[in-house]
Formats: structure tokens, C-alpha cells, sequence
């Protein structure tokens, strides 16, 4: 039987929210006491500053116009950077009245009012598929606050799962009666769960796009009129159209950044089967329920749904089955709640030679490699969501089962039991908290000044990183550091660059960029160099950091770079003037055997030195059949945007000669256009002047620690 929302039950919703207000500040006590000055240091604990940040960042862009919803603070100058991770824009909108408050306290909260929202929504779901009041309490409480929702509590898009059931009462209330109001309802609730959580988003495509097909054909017939055929056309082109727009910029970042998922990150990335059922001191000798969930396959991949929630779904199934005809049967009944579990599952138990059914056979590695966009939902903590909440389904039907049959006094007091024992569960151990880590005199030191700054060292712990996103929120200038799950391309550049700080090469980046203030330990090496160059000026000293002003430097120098490189076009290849391969030769003394990958046309292919970048260096040379007029080498680092080039010569012989002369100055970095804007869609041209030739050289002039030189293709352009 299903129910019907209406206004008469209001005064039920609204205490129900009550009830769920009290238990989750209950839950997390003393939490909400130091909202704004603390984080629980639970798994993954830094993602509660990465969190605040993009919140904070995506608010800033809702409040300010910003031509880009994707533009942030930090990586600067890359462009489109939210996109590196979750955008999380409806958060941001729910942040929208704490206008200018502390970001930390914002979040936090935001966290909280997930949390309730969460619980109310999957109350109304099971409202709406016919049970009573307390056992859909019962099930709102086993899927909202699960065991292992204590432990991610501070990744935003995890806790905020209201639009899950939120998204299937707006489709079902859609496919029972077509209606522009209905049609609106759910093209909001589906933006917002993009605009949430990505991975639930790609979740609810896959799991609920076939039943939503089946619930199509069978409701034909009401689809079959006009108007329903129309509303059902118009809300799926208004949703595709506008989940385009908005949300575009993560494939144009993966195409443009070159983004992609090693394959040594899936190795672990799969559950355990024992994470099913170690779940909490009921079931577990261990009262630090935090350091259990430590324990699993790794930190990131723990299930934990509950003892209580998996013992009374396993009787809701049993239950449901002996009652034959009275199944919840519609088109998101049992038999899509038992579905929903299964395909759970699938995703939870992974990919890869760790994976508990299959290995590198399992179902989840074959989904990956038919639809490799899967595989950035590589965690499997994300999909122990969709089981708890089929299990949940379950473990709320087997209780309104029990209590149906009982005189009311003892089907209360049942119900109110089996709440009190899935309560008693889930509050096993208090929620430990670390306070604010963050330097507020350097941030208001920093508040005073223009342009961008850089902090060093920049390759540092990720945790580190995200603590400089964080900041950028405080001081509100743009930082070179940052860390979001992706890198830009660029920032491995910068992260050579400041291995060798300060040096002339650097000067001329730190130039370039804008940069006006470096950032960097008092007592390192680097700041006592610092100290003696002419170009820097000591500021201040700070809890042991030296902050430096660099001298001349342009304070708008950071807005004009930024609108020159959204402009910023790659130049184009000049075909007509390209040196048939056959006309050449390529010598190196670096793995020669592979050189032909540079000439083969398939840019996927490389050729590589596999050493690492070193001034004066020769990697490789060019001997051509007889002279040539020449003006450029072109190479194609498309696939390989991190391994260009960080300095180079080139020298050139001409016929006749035995000398080598010099065709270039030294460039101590590559421009950073080309980086920072489009590295995997640019061709880097290396140009010198025009000259008869027999010979070409091209030398390393930069260093790299971490990456070598790769070339995908490579061209010989002739002189006009």
C-alpha cells in the first residue's frame, strides 16, 4: 500500500525532524560545541578542510558572478580546478545565508543539516511505500546513521545522501501522474544530486535509469496522451541540457589536463567480505569502533552497515517472501530494493587481484573496462550507501511486519525497542575531534597584501596541500599550492621550479605567474639563498616561516595572466612546411631502439630516455640527407603533458661545418601558457631562426626530479 503525502501530515514531518535534530546532535556530542574550531579526526580527516574549501569556493563563485562556477583560489593559474574534485555546488547554495562566516563552522553545519535531511527524506520513502510511522523511523535511523557513517562523516557528498530516496518519490510520483509541477520537481532533485555528489549521481544513472525505463513501458498507456509525452520530453531535455552546461568543465579538465587513472591505483580497490559484518561492539571485540574501521581493506574502503540493520533486513526479505501477493511490488518495490543491494555489491567488492569474488576477473573490473569513466568510482565505501539503503528497505518492512499484528501498546513498545537497540549500535564511542589546524597570524599577514603566493616546499604530504587550499578561503589570495584528488599538469612544473629556488630560471616564472610573495621556512637553505638575492625583500618572520615580498613585482600582473590565458589559442601545426620523416634521421644514445616511436603517427606511443631531466644533457639529434632551411622542431606531448621539456637548446651544424653553433639562448622553463592552459592540447614549438642546416641538436636546459622527457610525435618545420 502506498501513501499519499499531504498537509495533514506536516505536524507528523515536523516532528520527526525534531526527533532526528536531537539524536544527531546527540550523536556526534560534543561536536556542536566546536563547530567552528574543529574537525573529527576520523578517516580521512583532512577532507573536512578540502570540503570547506570547495564549499567555500563555489559560494564565492554563486555570490560574485564568477564566469566559471569551476574557478578557484588555489593551483593558480590552472582554470576550472573544482573540477579536479567534487564541485559540490548545492552545498555551497545551502551556505548562502552564513553569508561571510568562518568556513569551517559553514561546513560543519552544513554537514549536520545533511545529516537530518538525509534521514527525514528516507522516512518519507518509507512513508511512502506504505509503513507506519516507527518503523520507517527504524529504517530512516539504520541507513542515515550506519556504522560506518561516523567514520566519513567529514566527506560532505557522502553524508548528504538525502536525494537518493528524495529522487525516487519525484520519479515515482512522476511516472504515476505526468505534471509539469512533477516534471520540475524532479529535474531540480536530480540537478542537485549533480550538483552533490558525483558518484551517486553516475550511482543513480546506472541502478535507476533501467528501472525507470521499465516504469516507462509500463505505464505506456499514460505516457501514450500528448501532454504526458511532452512533460516526459521536456524535463529530460531541460535535465541533459542543464547538467551540460553546468557541469561540462570535468570532461573538458580530463581532456584538456590529460587526467587519467594509473593502473597500479586499482589495485586495492575493493571491500572486504568481512567488512560486511565487523561492524561494531555488538558484533566486534573493540570499543574504538574509529580504530576498527582502520582496520579494513584500507582506510578509504570500509562497509560497516550494522549488525541490527543486516539481522532485521535478512528477516524483512524472509518476511516479504512468505507474504507472497502483499510484497511492495511497483516498479521500486522489493524486488528494486533487492536489486539495488546486489548491484551494491558488485560495486563494493571492486576490482582488481583483491577483489573477493573474481579478482581481476570480477564483475566491477569488467564494468570498468566496458565503461572506463567507472573507474574514477573506484572507492567502495561510496556503494556500501546503495546497500545500507536496500538493506534498510528490508530491516524497516521485517519490523512493521512484527508490530502490525501486536495490540497497539505492544507494537509501540516493540518498535521503540528495536529504535533503542539500532540507537544503541550506532552511539558505540564518542566522536574524537582535533581543533582547527590553521595559522591565522600568517593568514592575516598574508590578508594585506596582492597578487599570488607561492609556498614552499610545494611537494609536500596532500594533507599539507589541502591546508593551503584552506587558507586561500582566510587570505583570499591566489595560492600556486593546492591538492584536490587530481594535479594539473602545471603544478608538477612548478614543483620542479622550486627545487632549484631561487634561481635565475625561477625569477622569471615567479615573474611571469605574478607572484608577489613566497612563502617558506625560516631556517631553511632556501630562505638564507633567498635572503641574498637583490629581487627579494624579508618581510616578516612568523611562526618559523619567512614570508618574501618579491621586489618589482606587478600586482596586476595575476589578473592580466589569467584573461591571457583563458585567450590563450595553441598554434597549429604547419603541415605544408612539415620535413617528410624520410628525409631524416634520429640518433640518441638513449634506448635507440624505441626511437621510432617519435615517427610512427600515433601520438599515444613515446619515446623516452627514461632519465631524468639534467642541464646540458643531449638527448637527441637530428641528421638530415642533405641541408635543409629549417626554423622549428615541434613535439607532440599530448598524452604525456607532465614530461615536457622543463629547459632546452638547441644547436645546429651546418654543411660543411665541424662545429656545433647555438640556435637558442638557453631557456631555463618552457612559457607557462602552454602549461597551465591546455598541456595535453598543445604542440610545443621550439623555435630558432631561420638557417641552412645538416644537423640538429636538442639539449636539456631545465631539471626535472620527477619526470623525464617524452615525446609522443615529433616534427621538423622548414623556413617560409
Amino acid at each position: 500500500m502506498h501513501r499519499t503525502m499531504s498537509l495533514k501530515q506536516l505536524p507528523t514531518v515536523l516532528w520527526v525532524t525534531m526527533a532526528f535534530v536531537g539524536w544527531t546532535l546527540y550523536w556526534v556530542w560534543p561536536w556542536p560545541l566546536q563547530l567552528g574550531s574543529s574537525v573529527p579526526t576520523t578517516m580521512h580527516w583532512w577532507d573536512a578542510y578540502l570540503n570547506s574549501w570547495i564549499i567555500g569556493e563555489a559560494r564565492h563563485n554563486l555570490t560574485t558572478g564568477s564566469a566559471s562556477l569551476f574557478h578557484s583560489r588555489a593551483m593558480f593559474p590552472s582554470t576550472g580546478t573544482l573540477a579536479f574534485s567534487e564541485n559540490m555546488l548545492f552545498p555551497a547554495v545551502l551556505t548562502l545565508p552564513f553569508g561571510g562566516t568562518n568556513p569551517l563552522l559553514v561546513h560543519n553545519a552544513v554537514i549536520l543539516i545533511s545529516q537530518i535531511a538525509t534521514a527525514v527524506c528516507m522516512w518519507l520513502w518509507l512513508r511512502k511505500r506504505g509503513l507506519h510511522i516507527l518503523p520507517a523511523v527504524f529504517g530512516s535511523l539504520l541507513f542515515a546513521y550506519a556504522p560506518f557513517r561516523l567514520a566519513t562523516i567529514v566527506k560532505l557528498q557522502l553524508v548528504a545522501a538525502m536525494f537518493i530516496p528524495l529522487f525516487l518519490l519525484a520519479l515515482e510520483q512522476f511516472l504515476e501522474k505526468p505534471s509539469t509541477k512533477r516534471t520540475a520537481s524532479l529535474v531540480i532533485v536530480a540537478l542537485a544530486q549533480l550538483g552533490t555528489c558525483l558518484y551517486y549521481a553516475v550511482y543513480l544513472l546506472l541502478v535507476i535509469g533501467p528501472v525507470a525505463v521499465l516504469g516507462l513501458l509500463r505505464a505506456r498507456k499514460t505516457f501514450a496522451h500528448r501532454h504526458s509525452a511532452l512533460q516526459l520530453l521536456g524535463g529530460v531535455g531541460i535535465l541533459i541540457t542543464i547538467a551540460w552546461l553546468v557541469f561540462s568543465p570535468y570532461v573538458s579538465i580530463k581532456e584538456d589536463m590529460g587526467l587519467h587513472r594509473k593502473d597500479r591505483e586499482r589495485i586495492h580497490t575493493s571491500g572486504k567480505v568481512e567488512d560486511i559484518w565487523t561492524t561494531s561492539p555488538l558484533n566486534a571485540v573493540d570499543d574504538n569502533r574509529v580504530a576498527t574501521v582502520e582496520k579494513g581493506n584500507t582506510r578509504e574502503q570500509v562497509g560497516y552497515p550494522g549488525l541490527v540493520l543486516l539481522l532485521m533486513s535478512i528477516c524483512g526479505v524472509i518476511l516479504l517472501i512468505q507474504r507472497g501477493n502483499t510484497i511492495d511490488r511497483g516498479p521500486f518495490g522489493a524486488g528494486f530494493h533487492l536489486y539495488l543491494i546486489i548491484v551494491g555489491m558488485t560495486f563494493f567488492f571492486g576490482s582488481g587481484p583483491d577483489a573477493p569474488f573474481g579478482g581481476e576477473s570480477s564483475p566491477y573490473t569488467l564494468l570498468v573496462e566496458w565503461i572506463p569513466a567507472l573507474d574514477g568510482l573506484r572507492y567502495s565505501v561510496r556503494f556500501m550507501v546503495f546497500v545500507a539503503f536496500g538493506l534498510s528497505y528490508f530491516a524497516s518492512h521485517a519490523l512493521h511486519i512484527f508490530v502490525e499484528h501486536l495490540p497497539r501498546p505492544a507494537a509501540v513498545a516493540m518498535a521503540c525497542f528495536a529504535i533503542s537497540v539500532g540507537a544503541y549500535e550506532i552511539r558505540t564511542s564518542p566522536l574524537p575531534l582535533s581543533h582547527l589546524e590553521q595559522n591565522d597570524s600568517l593568514n592575516i599577514a598574508l590578508a594585506r597584501g596582492n597578487g599570488a603566493v607561492l609556498s614552499l616546499p610545494i611537494r609536500e604530504r596532500h594533507r599539507k596541500r589541502i591546508m593551503k587550499n584552506f587558507g586561500s578561503l582566510i587570505h583570499g589570495r591566489p595560492t600556486i599550492n593546492g591538492y584536490t584528488g587530481f594535479e594539473p599538469p602545471f603544478l608538477s612544473f612548478i614543483q620542479d621550479l622550486a627545487r632549484d629556488f631561487p634561481s635565475k630560471g625561477s625569477q622569471q616564472v615567479l615573474n611571469t605567474l605574478g607572484i608577489t610573495t613566497v612563502v617558506m621556512s625560516a631556517g631553511s637553505s632556501q630562505a638564507k639563498r633567498a635572503s641574498r638575492e637583490i629581487w627579494l625583500d624579508r618581510a616578516q618572520e612568523i611562526d618559523g616561516l619567512a614570508i618574501f615580498d618579491v621586489k618589482g613585482a606587478d600586482t596586476t600582473r595575476a589578473a592580466a595572466l589569467k584573461d591571457t590565458l583563458q585567450s590563450f589559442q595553441p598554434p597549429e601545426l604547419p603541415t605544408e612546411r612539415l620535413v617528410p620523416k624520410e628525409h631524416f634521421k634520429i640518433v640518441s644514445k638513449y634506448r635507440a631502439n624505441t626511437l621510432s616511436r617519435m615517427l610512427d603517427g600515433d601520438p599515444t606511443t613515446r619515446w623516452s630516455p627514461r632519465q631524468k631531466q639534467r642541464y646540458g644533457r643531449r638527448w637527441f639529434e637530428l641528421r638530415f640527407k642533405e641541408p635543409m632551411d629549417l626554423c622549428a622542431i615541434w613535439i607532440d606531448a599530448t598524452h604525456f603533458p607532465t614530461d615536457i621539456p622543463r629547459g632546452y637548446r638547441i644547436l645546429g651544424r651546418a654543411a660543411g661545418d665541424t662545429k656545433w653553433r647555438l640556435m637558442t639562448e638557453d631557456v631555463g622553463y618552457l612559457p607557462v601558457g602552454h602549461l597551465a592552459v591546455a598541456p595535453s592540447k598543445s604542440l610545443h614549438r621550439f623555435a630558432f631562426p631561420a638557417a641552412k642546416l645538416e644537423a640538429l641538436r636538442f639539449v636539456s636546459m631545465g631539471r626535472s626530479h620527477y619526470h623525464w622527457l617524452s615525446v609522443g610525435e615529433l616534427h621538423i618545420e622548414r623556413a617560409p
